[in-house]
This record gives structure tokens, C-alpha cells and sequence, in this order.
């Protein structure tokens, strides 16, 4: 399917499109069987993609607004949006550990993270757990199917390929269906989307990108749906690697102090409207305003749970939540194999603080 537009530097916003499509009402999706089959390799027989895909982007895209030419931002893009506090001591550092998910089907879905996703297995504590790069995916089997709402706080997760293009003519064959539900402000009415070059990817977003984060050739997103109606994205970046958390929120001027404290980053607004965002290591945290707080449920029952973030020293952490008044759902227990405590972020998101070392690549996430 051809793209109907394209976004300077980062994403397409739908301005010419009539309006972003706000439906809150959950819809029936795949579940199919198609998507369950084999799918590895997703990326084979590709030699010319690149080619294809550059072909493409140029053939298709306008001279994007607000650059001196073509790739080329404006503006330089402000040094660092990491403040002194992030760069953590021993007993404050934080970083990403896993993204817990509800499923209906647990052999289900991780053979769909596997086979289209290349996430691999790992053993955590006697259960079985999926890597994407150094970050898990934790599957919890429900009896009831979770909520899908795209009206969450954490509304998906991205997954990276370095040739976003090909993986979708190879995964659409196999039966992969596109997310078109809208609910965003960035483009689902088709399938990729192709944005252009990298040139103008930190002035769409106003902040630095470290230096771990991998940054393609040919930038091209498409959403998708899972095995229990959950939207994936499939964004440039990485192979077999998450590379962004993608929330929503009903009071982005409410949320984004939360974050800025808890992980000691400062986040900064970009180009598209009532959007922000920053970077944990190779990880962008993208957030939106969408809906209002009554839209937005505690996420335990959602397909996507809960985050767990690593810390190093528990204890520490366990008083400063005390000390920043954060709400406390679940005080310290062993699970997993872990030793955790679980908070209430803004719009009902569970977050858990866990007692692990680094997870992430440390200096080499320094800013470029």
C-alpha cells in the first residue's frame, strides 16, 4: 500500500488529511491466524530495498517546511535535554528494564514478538521472557481479555528495523494486519509511511539523540496490531531492539513534571502540537495529549500492564518516593526473581522500580 503523505524529519501529521481520527471505542482486530505463522527472517530477500525505499521517499516528498534545504534543519537543535541529575550516582540511577504485558495467549504472543519482532527468549526466574535488545517483555497469561484501549497511558510500544520497508512487504505476506484506529496524531491511514531522511530528526523532536540511539537512512513508521488487539509500531532504528514508548495523557503539563523527576531528565516539547518527549538511554519517551482523565483507566488491566524500571539501590529509591509523595501500590516483595516496589504514575500508569544492575549501554548514551 502506498502512503498517502509524508512528514518532514520525523513523522507525518495529518494536517491534510480531514482531521485525526478520535474514536475511543475499541474495535476487533486480528487475532487471525495468519498472524501466528512463522514470520523469521522477516527481512530476507532484500538486497535492493534501500534503494527502493530512497527511490521512493524522494519520489513522493515535498520540500519540507522550515529547512534551509532539503535534510537540512533550520535550526540546531538544543545540545542535550539530559539534566545533571540524569547522568545518576549509584543509589539514583534508573533505567528501563521491561514492559509487563496481560495476554490471553502467553505461547500466542511470544511466538508473535519472536517470529515478527526477532525479540528472543530468555529465562527470568523459572518463566519464560522475551529480549529486545538489552530490554524484556514479560507476559502475564489472563483468563479475560485486557482492555486494548488506545486511550492509555502507555498506548504502545516501538520495535526498530533497519529496513522498515522490506520487513513490511515480508510481514504483510504473512498476514500482519495494519492499525488504522487513528486515536494519535501522527498518520495511520496507511501503510508505511514513509517520512524522509534522518536530517530533520532531532529538530521535529527539539532534543539531542545519544549516541546509541540508531539513526537510519530512510525513516518510515506503520503501526500494527497484536495478538490481543494491543498496536505495535514498527519504526526505523535497530533490528530486534525496542527503541520508544509511545503514552498518551489527558494533562501533558501534569505528566511531564512526574517523569522529569522520578528519572531526572528534562523533557521538551516538539514540533507537533501538545507533544513532548526525552530520551532514557537509546529509548525515546514520546507522549501526547489525547482524551480526558476519565478516558484514561489504571493500566493493571490493560495488555500493556506495567512498565519496570532498574535501579541499584532499592532502598534508596523506596525513600525517595516517600520524600516526592508518589503514590505507593505495592511496597517491596520479591517477584520474578526481583525485588521491587510498584508506584502510580499520571493517567493510571504502574510503574515498578526493581532492584537490578544496568541494563543499558551507559556512557555510550551520551549525546552526539
Amino acid at each position: 500500500m502506498r502512503p498517502l503523505g509524508v512528514l518532514w524529519g520525523l513523522w507525518l501529521v495529518a494536517y491534510a488529511l480531514p482531521g485525526c481520527k478520535q474514536d475511543s471505542d475499541q474495535t476487533t482486530g486480528s487475532g487471525s491466524q495468519a498472524q501466528q505463522q512463522a514470520a523469521a527472517g522477516a527481512c530476507s530477500g532484500c538486497d535492493d530495498a534501500d534503494a527502493r525505499a530512497r527511490n521512493f521517499a524522494e519520489s513522493q516528498r515535498p520540500e519540507p517546511p522550515g529547512m534551509d534545504k532539503p535534510g537540512q534543519p533550520s535550526e540546531e537543535p538544543p545540545e542535550s535535554a539530559q539534566t545533571d541529575e540524569a547522568e545518576g550516582t549509584e543509589s539514583t540511577a534508573i533505567r528501563l528494564h521491561h514492559v509487563h504485558m496481560n495476554v490471553t495467549n502467553r505461547e500466542r504472543s511470544t511466538s508473535f514478538y519472536q517470529e515478527f519482532f526477532e525479540a528472543q527468549p530468555t529465562d527470568l526466574a523459572g518463566s519464560t521472557a522475551l529480549q529486545a535488545g538489552p530490554y524484556l517483555l514479560l507476559f502475564d497469561e489472563v483468563a479475560a481479555p485486557p482492555s486494548y484501549s488506545l486511550r492509555s497511558a502507555l498506548q504502545h510500544v516501538g520495535f526498530g528495523s533497519s529496513d522498515p520497508i522490506a520487513w513490511f512487504e515480508h510481514a504483510s505476506a504473512l498476514g500482519i494486519e495494519p492499525d488504522t484506529r487513528g486515536e494519535t496524531l501522527l498518520q495511520t491511514a496507511s501503510t508505511p509511511t514513509v517520512t524522509g531522511n534522518p536530517g530533520g530528526f532531532a529538530a521535529a523532536l527539539r532534543i539531542s539523540i545519544p549516541a546509541c540511539f540508531t539513526l537510519p537512512d530512510l525513516v518510515a513508521y506503520m503501526y500494527l496490531i497484536g495478538p490481543d488487539e494491543e498496536r505495535v509500531e514498527l519504526w526505523s532504528g535497530a533490528d530486534a531492539h525496542i527503541n520508544h514508548l509511545h503514552f498518551t495523557t489527558s494533562d501533558l503539563s501534569a505528566t511531564m513534571p512526574f517523569y522529569e523527576r522520578l528519572l531526572g531528565i528534562k523533557a521538551v516539547p516538539a514540533t507537533l502540537p501538545n507533544s513532548s518527549s526525552f530520551f532514557l538511554d537509546d529509548i525515546l519517551f514520546f507522549f501526547e495529549q489525547l482524551g480526558d482523565a476519565s478516558d484514561h483507566a489504571d493500566t493493571e488491566s490493560h495488555v500493556l500492564a506495567h512498565l519496570g524500571l532498574a535501579v541499584t539501590d532499592l532502598a534508596a529509591w523506596r525513600t525517595r518516593a516517600d520524600e516526592q509523595g508518589l503514590e505507593l501500590v505495592h511496597d517491596i516483595e520479591e517477584a520474578h526473581g526481583f525485588r521491587s516496589f510498584f508506584i502510580r504514575g499520571p493517567d493510571g500508569m504502574l510503574l515498578e522500580l526493581l532492584e537490578d544492575g544496568p541494563t543499558t549501554h551507559g556512557a555510550d548514551c551520551e549525546p552526539r
